[in-house]
């Protein structure tokens, strides 16, 4: 938090200072989920995931941990035939999944994984359930479909990466393979390399030697290979970013944005519009023991409506917020200057692995 109080008299002083400062416990509360999520898909001990999102959170760790298997599978097998260890490459080739060993380590890497993969799928599943909202005419398309018909030489080819983001993410119960960023799947990678090496007893040194070869270059292929990956948020905070650029109202968007049931391009676009990463305001989505969610859109000088209409769409949709208690501050929240509400989210600016590191090394030192 910035530390310094909102410029108001009396009660209504005390209530929005009390408001900013519940957001200061906000990565305290990341790290809470961050650590709880491997044990929340491991073994179901979980207060605020369902029996459904449950299982989509599980089936998409799996899915994901065997997508990059097979990458380096794929590498390997053929290398190995090439030089003429077929019976080794046959190994490779048929071993079961190593999987589940390796979403059964309890690692700092391993937590991480498991945190992204559950925020990804949960907000999958958050916007999916998020109830349609009439158009404003009958024959009206989607916000998405609107923008990609745009004859605007930035608009429209970020709008349609988009919804190509979105169809290739979206198997219809969010239990698909999630895309990870690159800080959390290389350590990924090389684990399920390492697993993969531990499942198969070679005969002797240069067999050994072929199959530890043979494992790094698939490990190394499948890196290359998805470092310039866009999945649906990264393609939402570039349509975000050239939306402003085109002269949009974020807040207008914003606004439709929700309405449309676009919950990634929601999120993105109020990340834009405070110059926050996408996974920090997907952390206050999911934070619903605190009031940063509020207090970012009172940041983005959201109206009260907007405020109030998204709150209701997303207790709808399944969020755990307390809307009722939101009620009962929203007065107390419009009297907070956007510039105030932007400064109790500063910390949200800093880099995200740097966040990281220093909650890992230090949780009970950092302020926020």
């Amino acid at each position: 938090m910035s530390g310094r109080d909102v410029d108001m008299h009396g009660g209504a002083a005390k209530g929005a200072n009390r408001l900013l400062a519940s957001v200061a416990a906000l990565t305290a509360r990341a790290r809470g989920r961050e650590m709880a999520a491997l044990r929340t898909v491991l073994r179901g001990d979980s207060a605020w995931l369902d029996d459904r999102r449950r299982w989509a959170v599980g089936m998409a760790l799996r899915a994901t941990v065997v997508a990059v298997e097979e990458e380096i599978r794929a590498v390997a097998v053929p290398q190995l035939l090439s030089i003429g260890e077929e019976t080794l490459a046959e190994r490779v080739e048929t071993l079961p999944t190593v999987a589940d060993r390796v979403i059964s380590e309890d690692s700092e890497s391993n937590r991480r994984v498991a945190a992204e993969v559950v925020a990804v799928t949960r907000l999958r599943l958050l916007g999916s359930a998020i109830p349609p909202q009439a158009p404003e005419h009958h024959d009206q398309p989607s916000l998405l479909a609107r923008l990609a018909e745009r004859d605007h030489m930035m608009v429209t080819p970020a709008a349609m990466a988009l919804l190509k983001a979105e169809a290739d993410a979206d198997n219809g119960d969010g239990s698909g393979p999630v895309i990870l960023p690159e800080p959390i799947r290389g350590p990924l990678v090389w684990r399920v390399a390492a697993a993969i090496r531990l499942a198969i007893r070679s005969s002797g040194k240069m067999e050994a030697d072929a199959l530890d070869l043979a494992l790094c270059d698939g490990a190394r292929r499948s890196i290359d290979n998805h470092s310039e990956d866009i999945d649906a948020e990264e393609a939402a905070m570039r349509l975000a970013a050239t939306l402003e650029a085109a002269g949009e109202s974020l807040v207008e968007m914003i606004d439709q944005s929700l309405a449309d049931r676009r919950i990634s391009l929601f999120t993105a676009l109020l990340a834009w519009a405070l110059r926050v990463e996408f996974s920090a305001i997907r952390d206050l989505i999911f934070d619903d023991m605190g009031n940063g969610l509020w207090v970012a859109m009172r940041a983005a000088d959201l109206p009260r409506d907007m405020i109030a209409r998204a709150a209701f769409l997303l207790s709808e949709a399944g969020s755990r917020h307390d809307i009722e208690a939101l009620a009962d501050t929203l007065d107390t929240l419009m009297e907070i200057a956007p510039d105030d509400a932007r400064a109790a989210l500063a910390h949200l600016t800093l880099d995200s692995e740097y966040r990281h590191a220093l909650r890992a090394l230090a949780p009970k030192w950092v302020g926020w």
